[in-house]
């Protein structure tokens, strides 16, 4: 297994005791503790209401459908994102409307978003990717003035603010605690939202309509987690900013610039390698492979390259900024398993494939033997 595997539940004897608990009681199922679990969830997030759910996914499809969002509805979304936001949209029968994103946070372009309003545009779905909020300040003033639904993405966030109120707390927020998300129950979702009609309508279509209800199992352990989130997050927030220090000055790479009215939680730490880098992206993922680190690039496959019944994909051009950010982005892990001596390792061979010609015959295989001076 990889030194730096992107995936790394921190589970400790608190998670076994709680998960024993439940067990011991025989209520498996959906009960007192998924209860338990939505109340403090909410709290933490900032909302009145949170409804656990299966995964990400079962929360953005509930919330959709709980907003009455279905067929002939457009949904403007980000040209950079997973494939899971546009397969929640194509469950509802809703059609996804893709827009540009920032060049500096890879997420949802508020001009973009309202260049892209038509008058069957009924709802923005903005994604939190790699743990980076959306300006959600611009985004919900747009969906003020126009009289859309905001329904998040934050899948990847948990923990993330902006303008200082967290993210899932500004329209109907969506997480993800499956195996790579900031906290785990395993595999597991919750939609957050401050109005009770839409909480009542997401329980309902959960419980009688779809199978979409989180174990008293999982919750045991999402309570456990949730309890050592904000450490979690501390630890990312300290191994990005070390592995930054490590990769400043390096011709070609470009390392998350964070605006400082946010808090990013790095879900993953994104790189990019630009055409003046003396390698390809594939290779300095080869590269990082031979040192036991995971890299991988992420969202490869435009959601709008996938989807045959999507509105609003006019060609390679349309999406010039989503489109070379796909191109170029490659994801690390900063994940709080990860020892500070290890992100100064990291750096360290990041910082020496750089230095090895793209000639090399020998390839990497010799712990990237720097040029000669």
């Amino acid at each position: 297994m990889a030194v730096f595997p992107f995936a790394h539940a921190d589970i400790g004897e608190e998670e076994v005791e709680a998960v024993t608990r439940v067990l011991r009681s025989g209520r498996l199922g959906q009960g007192e503790v998924a209860a338990e679990f939505e109340e403090t969830f909410a709290r933490y997030i900032g909302t009145r209401h949170a409804v656990a759910v299966s995964s990400g996914t079962a929360a953005l499809h509930l919330a959709l459908l709980a907003h009455g969002i279905g067929p002939g509805d457009e949904v403007i979304t980000p040209a950079l994102s997973l494939s899971a936001t546009t397969g929640a949209m194509l469950l509802s029968d809703a059609t996804p409307v893709y827009a540009d994103i920032d060049p500096k946070t890879y997420t949802l372009d508020p001009v973009a978003a309202e260049a892209a309003i038509t008058p069957g545009t009924r709802a923005l779905l903005p994604v939190h990717l790699f743990g980076c909020p959306c300006d959600m300040s611009a985004l919900m003033d747009i969906a003020h003035r126009h009289r859309l639904t905001v329904i998040e993405d934050a899948c990847q966030a948990h923990g993330a603010q902006c303008c200082g109120k967290k993210v899932g707390s500004f329209g109907t927020g969506c997480f993800s605690f499956g195996r790579d998300a900031i906290m785990t129950t395993g595999e597991g979702g919750m939609l957050t939202t401050n109005h009770g009609h839409i909480a009542r309508m997401a329980r309902g279509l959960r419980d009688n309509h779809f199978s979409y209800r989180m174990t008293d199992v999982a919750a045991a352990i999402g309570l456990c987690q949730l309890c050592r989130l904000d450490h979690y997050i501390q630890i990312r927030i300290d191994n990005a900013q070390l592995l930054t220090e490590g990769l400043s000055g390096i011709p070609g790479i470009s390392t998350p610039k964070v605006p400082r009215d946010i808090r990013q939680t790095f879900n993953k730490y994104v790189i990019g390698i630009g055409e003046d880098f003396p390698h390809s992206r594939e290779v300095v993922q080869e590269a990082l492979g031979h040192e036991e680190m995971e890299a991988a690039p992420l969202c490869s496959a435009a959601p709008h390259h996938s989807s045959r019944h999507s509105r609003g994909y006019r060609g390679a051009g349309t999406f010039p900024v989503a489109n070379l950010a796909r191109r170029q982005l490659l994801a690390l892990s900063v994940h709080p398993l990860i020892e500070t001596t290890d992100v100064q390792r990291m750096a360290a061979a990041l910082r020496a494939v750089a230095f090895v010609h793209p000639d090399d015959p020998a390839g990497f295989s010799d712990r990237y033997r720097p040029l000669e001076p």
